[in-house]
């Protein structure tokens, strides 16, 4: 199979118009062609020739981009060499408080130049006063966060998150903190006393209402054998404790005595 002209990317043919006549060319012959400034040969070189093969022509991408070494603002390189080709990547380390694009690491040398640019920008911060955590404050005494850092934040003493955690994480993103966390009264689950609740949670929300049940024979403060006491600031409403059902002496009818004579009876 014939080898059609070459189209040289980023370069071209010696001559190109005096052998265009001749193509397609037979396996086996060979071009001297050049590379554009900025670009090399395969060979490091900025000229070379290229051959028809079965395959095609060789090599394949007779032009590379040579990339200079470069000067990286508010960072360095880790490492050195007088140039890079095409596709040759090159670690980079910012600054504190810098960071190249997306939080990259690493430049790459492109047909285009070194991607992305080896500048390091200055990256996003939060501030530890850009946050007002309701009921709760930060754990750690930083005052500046760097993009993407996680730190830990802890709720007051009486207070939870809402699914019941004393501790949670907030992120530095690009857009600033990654929640306004709140952190929200609650009650323990109070002690019964002579009394008992089918509800089985340790602890409850502000308002949350808990209805109990007193033991046979027992009754509350406002004689009912059923209650309930609502969490509030202040913790419980009311405790939910029952005692041993009273009677009173009952009304008797004239020739007719009591005894013993108690006021109130078990």
């Amino acid at each position: 199979k014939p080898c059609d002209f070459p189209e040289i990317k980023n370069g071209g043919l010696y001559g190109a118009e005096r052998h265009r006549p001749y193509f397609p060319v037979p396996i086996g012959k060979k071009f001297d062609y050049y590379c554009n400034r900025g670009f090399v040969s395969p060979s490091g070189m900025h000229w070379d020739n290229i051959h028809c093969t079965a395959q095609g022509w060789k090599p394949e991408v007779p032009c590379r981009r040579q990339c200079s070494f470069p000067y990286v603002e508010h960072g360095k390189l880790l490492e050195w060499k007088g140039s890079y080709l095409q596709d040759q990547s090159l670690k980079v380390k910012c600054h504190s408080g810098y960071s190249l694009p997306n939080g990259q690491d690493t430049i790459m040398c492109t047909e285009n130049g070194w991607s992305p640019q080896p500048t390091c920008i200055r990256v996003k911060t939060c501030l530890k006063s850009d946050i007002e955590i309701e009921n709760g404050f930060l754990s750690e005494y930083d005052r500046i966060y760097y993009l993407n850092r996680k730190t830990q934040y802890r709720c007051k003493e009486g207070y939870v998150k809402v699914k019941g955690e004393s501790s949670g994480t907030i992120t530095c993103l690009q857009n600033g903190w990654s929640a306004q966390p709140s952190c929200i009264k609650y009650c323990d689950r109070p002690v019964f006393e002579n009394a008992g609740t089918e509800n089985n949670s340790t602890w409850f929300k502000l308002n949350d209402k808990l209805e109990y049940k007193c033991h046979a024979g027992y009754e509350n403060k406002y004689k009912h054998s059923k209650g309930s006491t609502t969490c509030s600031f202040d913790g419980w409403s009311d405790i939910p404790t029952c005692y041993e059902r009273e009677c009173s002496i009952p009304l008797l009818e004239k020739n007719l005595t009591v005894n013993p004579k108690k006021e109130n009876n078990k």
